[in-house]
């Protein structure tokens, strides 16, 4: 199966990164390919990693591990790297206000949500490092598993998109993630094969 992850603009602001993460909207599945492929376009390299921290990391075997797809460039969790993506300029300090806001509104606490905790403790404190060095780590062991493509994006996200998952099985997944449907679960089995090990 083929998943697309093609957020919106709202996941430039990190007050928006965990309704990102539990809303598929941005997740089409198709089954038109046999291979279990991941692509990213614009965004979508930010809300694969905003996914995977939210998804559970599960023993695999690299045969086993999907493909993954960029088209364009890598968007890191960093105020400079979404600018650059979402043609915004963005504040620093403003990604660490609505950081805080987010903490405070007790949305975190929920046991379903603790995965963002730490995520948004780092960026209210301007840490981005230790966010971006987590993204890369993941990346870097895709490609050492021969599991990372490079694609160079198109004129627009339509375009990519048309260009990647054609034909009427396309299907657009809505609810949260890994609790409604078929295509949920599956999305959440992909995921945890994503996971680099432990010790990588």
């Amino acid at each position: 199966m083929h998943l697309l992850l093609r957020p919106s603009g709202a996941i430039a602001q990190p007050m928006n990164w965990l309704a990102a993460a539990a809303d598929a909207s941005p997740v089409q599945v198709s089954t038109m390919i046999d291979n279990d492929v991941v692509s990213c376009v614009g965004g979508g390299s930010l809300l694969l990693w905003l996914l995977l921290q939210r998804s559970s990391r599960q023993p695999s075997h690299i045969d086993a591990m999907p493909s993954v797809v960029m088209h364009g460039d890598l968007v890191l969790p960093t105020p400079e790297s979404v600018a650059r993506w979402a043609m915004l300029k963005i504040d620093p300090h403003e990604w660490r206000r609505q950081a805080v806001m987010v903490g405070m509104n007790g949305g975190l606490s929920k046991p379903e949500n603790k995965w963002l905790a730490p995520i948004m403790t780092n960026v209210a404190a301007g840490r981005f490092e230790p966010l971006e060095s987590q993204m890369l780590r993941q990346v870097d062991f895709w490609d050492r598993q021969g599991k990372l493509e490079w694609r160079p994006s198109t004129s627009s996200d339509a375009d990519e998109a048309s260009f990647s998952l054609k034909g009427p099985v396309m299907s657009e997944s809505s609810g949260p993630l890994l609790l409604h449907g078929a295509e949920s679960q599956y999305l959440g089995g992909v995921l945890s094969r994503l996971h680099p090990p432990a010790d990588f």
